[in-house]
């Protein structure tokens, strides 16, 4: 099987969003007891190469001795306690195309949020993710704010909030906010649930109200070259329904969205540990940042959603759970699923060590081969393994020195 090992390290800087544990020490007799300084969580202990460590769990070596099939692709990042990384480890990361589907968002909400953050500094000084938000598209009654279309994107998984916060930020804006940073791979040709005739190069008007106060964003027309697909596994499938018929041929993927698991980590990297990322940094305000970082980390039943759904958008929890309990717990994520792809992109942070992960997955699970007839092994296989997947990780960098 492909292994990729990345022990490259990067910027050395203080732990952010991670809090380092402190002790009282006395003081040698008779001087009073003295305060030492917080010391920095110790490491794990070393553990195998991320590809053995997944061989190693019953559940889920079957998966990787059909890994081309299932498409799998995993990729863990572990900050150090003093700074940079203490290891980045993958197995068949961007081996083939998957489908980022809801991942996607992520990039969208942090297009959106620079977007306001750049009006302001041109515009009204009180701008920011509390304005109002009116699209000519009408997708919804009333207005939102845009802090509610970042929550709703995010936390619920929310369509029309989604592409609300793409029309936000403009076809040509999104792309060069996500190139800016580094993320050269990523590619939003489409907006998600709508039919296959919308044309995401074309924005509507955009108003957004300060105080009352309309703030306008004229219509915009994409002009950026897109391209393409052009990765191994572009075509998906033995066969497709397309307008109710079935067509006895893979589906292409080529003008649909894209981005590398390496970037869907990296953009999630620069918005938790900013300190981590090895190149510009989102143009978020400290408010923008607030929001979106309490949104990846909020689950569907804290915002008045049944509990079964915080599987369905945090499905590592599950397992994470078996090596530590929620309440220790920081989990902040995008994921999202669609033509039988699972993706995760999470940060993972335990409050009581101060220890954390980065883990990004990709999985395929499509037993009949047949796309478009929702037909989908997710919570069969994907969710099963996505919850393994969590435990393993949480093992290695939680369990406590032998």
């Amino acid at each position: 099987m492909a292994r990729v090992s990345l022990r490259n390290a990067l910027l050395a800087a203080t732990c952010l969003a991670v809090a380092c544990g402190g002790a009282l020490r006395p003081a040698p007799s008779p001087a009073p007891a003295a305060v030492a300084p917080a010391p920095d969580p110790e490491p794990a202990p070393p553990k195998p190469e991320l590809e053995e460590q997944l061989r190693q769990h019953a559940g889920l070596a079957p998966l990787l001795e059909r890994a081309p099939t299932y498409r799998m692709q995993v990729l863990v990042s572990v900050p150090a306690p003093s700074g940079g990384w203490l290891r980045r480890d993958g197995y068949r990361v961007d081996a083939e195309y998957f489908y980022p589907a809801s991942a996607i968002k992520l990039c969208q909400a942090v297009a959106a949020l620079e977007t306001v953050a750049d009006l302001r500094e041109r515009g009204p000084s009180q701008l920011d993710a509390g304005a109002g938000f009116v699209s000519a598209n009408k997708r919804r009654a009333g207005i939102a704010s845009v802090a509610n279309l970042v929550n709703a994107a995010i936390v619920m998984s929310d369509n029309d909030a989604s592409n609300d916060l793409f029309d936000l930020a403009g076809s040509d804006g999104l792309h060069e906010r996500m190139w800016r940073i580094g993320l050269s791979t990523v590619r939003v040709r489409h907006r998600l649930g709508v039919g296959p005739g919308d044309d995401a190069r074309s924005t509507p008007q955009i108003t957004l109200l300060v105080g009352g106060v309309p703030v306008g964003i004229a219509p915009r027309e994409g002009r950026l070259a897109l391209g393409k697909n052009d990765d191994s596994g572009v075509r998906v499938g033995e066969s497709h329904f397309a307008a109710g018929r079935l067509v006895e041929e893979p589906m292409s993927f080529e003008d649909k969205n894209r981005v590398s698991l390496r970037d869907l980590q990296e953009l999630l990297v620069a918005v938790m540990r900013p300190e981590l990322h090895d190149g510009a940094l989102p143009r978020l305000g400290a408010e923008e940042r607030s929001v979106l970082v309490e949104a990846l980390s909020a689950l569907p039943s804290g915002r008045g959603a049944k509990a079964s759904l915080d599987a369905e958008h945090k499905p590592l929890l599950a397992g994470i759970e078996r090596v530590a309990p929620r309440a220790d717990l920081t989990i902040a994520s995008k994921g999202g699923r669609a033509y039988g792809f699972v993706v995760e992109n999470a940060y993972v942070a335990d409050k009581r060590s101060g220890r954390a992960f980065f883990l990004a997955v990709a999985l395929y699970t499509n037993a009949n081969g047949r796309l478009n007839d929702d037909l989908y092994e997710y919570r069969e296989v994907a969710f099963p393994a996505l919850a393994d997947l969590g435990e393993v990780v949480a093992r290695s960098v939680f369990a406590p020195p032998n």
